[in-house]
């Protein structure tokens, strides 16, 4: 036969399905494969179809509503401000001086009140102003606090002939604001207000006070300068790390400067914890109910000093603590440290401390200048502006 003539080609399409309905019979796992290839492609286009629909009617993303933003930006703000205060913390300095306060006990513990306590009598020797007050003077005076007053102020008056100024490190922790604030500790120096007479000028030198702190970490580093008559009696000093940026300027009452303190900056030093004193000390003399001890020979920060302590032992609205602790070192015959404690909230328990400032390492007259007091101190830390 001639090609494209009508004959029955030799490979008809009945015999192609013949063949395949063969299969189907008689492979039934070739078959199943047949059907489940049918199935997938028939879903395949129904999913390619509805696909299509779906385009065709394209909705716009939902978009969140006013709670939703405020929730992101509060979000935001929260994970920024912890970032800053992981950066804050990193840049802040350790630690300089974990310097602590050191008492050592004299007399074995014994007080001027003991019978076998003796103050040493050597002629030949000057009397040191704390030898002067013994418990037989405390026992024979009117009130208890009479010889105490006299001591404060002879002591007032060596203060105020024999130093000019001074350095120390003091440490301190107080009660404020309803709670017992962590130990401080800064480098102070402190220069008392006196006039000077060359003959031809009187120059006023003003109250002058500067501080750097050293512990805890959280302020390491800080610095704070206050001058009597100058830049407005504000107070100068600045942050560390992220916030050293700019002189902060703050009044020394006001509640930023007063946080965690009992007292203002002006305060500092131990002329002013002896003006302190003799204000409870005046308080208290007009009523009793008050007993005083004498402790010698004790040893703070390795040097001599006595303690003086004062208890009242019921608690009264018009008394301002229970005990107070004065230590007055021996050779200088200023008060180097203070402590002053509450009564106990429960019977048997530790009185409560109130409050306690020591001056350690204590350098006296080393003639500082206006520059010690003076943010454009090359020693300083101040920012620029």
């Amino acid at each position: 036969m001639c090609p494209g003539s009508a004959a029955e080609p030799a490979f008809s399409n009945k015999k192609f399905v013949s063949f395949t309905e063969s299969l189907l019979l008689w492979r039934p796992p070739l078959g199943t494969f047949f059907k489940y290839g049918t199935r997938q492609a028939e879903m395949i286009e129904n999913k390619t179809s509805t696909s299509t629909e779906s385009d065709a009617k394209v909705q716009p993303p939902d978009r969140p509503g006013i709670g939703g933003c405020i929730l992101k930006v509060v979000a935001g703000i929260l994970l920024l401000a912890v970032g800053l205060y992981v950066l804050q913390t990193m840049m802040v300095p350790e630690i300089a001086d974990d310097k602590t306060v050191e008492i050592q006990s004299g007399n074995d513990g014994k007080s001027d009140s003991d019978a076998s306590v003796q103050i040493p009598d050597e002629p030949n020797k000057p009397k040191r102003l704390t030898d002067t007050i013994t418990i037989e003077n405390v026992n024979a005076a009117d009130h208890p606090l009479d010889p105490l007053m006299e001591l404060a102020n002879r002591s007032l008056e060596i203060i105020d002939s024999k130093f000019t100024d001074y350095t120390a490190k003091m440490l301190s922790q107080v009660r404020a604001g309803g709670k017992l604030h962590e130990e401080n500790l800064m480098f102070v120096k402190v220069r008392h207000d006196r006039e000077i007479d060359d003959g031809e000028n009187k120059t006023k030198i003003p109250f002058s006070i500067y501080t750097e702190f050293l512990k805890p970490k959280s302020k390491v580093g800080q610095e704070a300068i206050w001058v009597r008559g100058k830049d407005d009696e504000q107070i100068l000093g600045h942050g560390t790390g992220l916030l050293n940026f700019k002189i902060v300027r703050l009044p020394p009452e006001g509640s930023f400067a007063m946080n965690g303190n009992r007292y203002p900056i002006y305060q500092i030093g131990f002329r002013n914890l002896i003006i302190k004193m003799k204000e409870f000390g005046e308080n208290d003399r007009k009523y009793g109910e008050c007993e005083v001890q004498i402790e010698r020979n004790l040893k703070v920060d390795g040097r001599s000093c006595t303690l003086l302590t004062i208890t009242h032992p019921e608690k009264r609205d018009h008394f301002d603590y229970h005990i107070a602790k004065i230590y007055l070192d021996d050779e200088y015959a200023i008060p180097t440290g203070y402590e002053g404690y509450l009564w106990p909230e429960t019977e048997g328990a530790e009185p409560p401390l109130l409050e306690k400032y020591f001056y350690l390492d204590l350098k006296l007259n080393v003639n500082l200048q206006d520059i010690d007091f003076d943010v454009t101190n090359d020693a300083y830390n101040y920012p620029s502006w």
